[in-house]
């Protein structure tokens, strides 16, 4: 598990395959470091949103129809940990 533990870096695509592990693992794993790090990939994610909505790679316009969706289901996701 202490393999997956890391800091979520990078564009939203390298975010999101730090932050996904790291979900799964709380779901296992109530561990408050893993919870650290999601807190802190959301928040990198969110960094990445477009004003006029969506989300998109490095956070410039357009937003990318695949990203929004995927970054919808790990938002939706990652609701479960904090519920």
């Amino acid at each position: 598990y202490d393999s997956l533990i890391h800091e979520p870096h990078g564009c939203f695509e390298q975010t999101s395959s730090t932050l996904y592990p790291l979900l799964m693992l709380a779901e296992t794993r109530r561990r408050t470091e893993i919870l650290k790090h999601i807190e802190s990939g959301v928040k990198r994610l969110f960094s990445f949103e477009i004003p006029s909505g969506g989300f998109s790679l490095f956070g410039h316009v357009p937003a990318s129809l695949v990203l929004s969706s995927y970054g919808l289901q790990e938002f939706t996701d990652i609701l479960t940990v904090y519920h």
